[in-house]
């Protein structure tokens, strides 16, 4: 057997490639970027992820607020519109 688990070189059949591999506690390294949504990551690769879409989150909390604030001040100056049009059409023009 060699380092690898095999016990020769000859080629492997298709069926086996679908089992699940054993590691026997050895770790996967050099992983490059993900391409396909099925591709290995990086521990790395995750938490950048995270990180950026807890950043994400928190701007977009931003823009949320700043966008409360600004329809707030619009429906105040709705509320005085209806307010004087009320006047004008209950008092007439003045």
């Amino acid at each position: 057997m060699d380092k690898f688990g095999s016990h020769s070189r000859k080629r492997m059949p298709i069926w086996r490639m679908l089992q699940d591999l054993d590691m026997n506690d050895n770790r996967i390294t050099s992983l490059g970027l993900p391409r396909d949504s099925s591709d290995a990551v990086t521990k790395r690769w995750v938490n950048l992820q995270l990180k950026d879409g807890v950043k994400a989150i928190d701007e977009l909390e931003v823009e949320l607020g700043a966008t409360q604030k600004s329809i707030e001040a619009e429906k105040k100056r709705l509320d005085r519109i209806e307010k004087r049009d009320g006047k004008v059409l209950t008092h007439g023009w003045r």
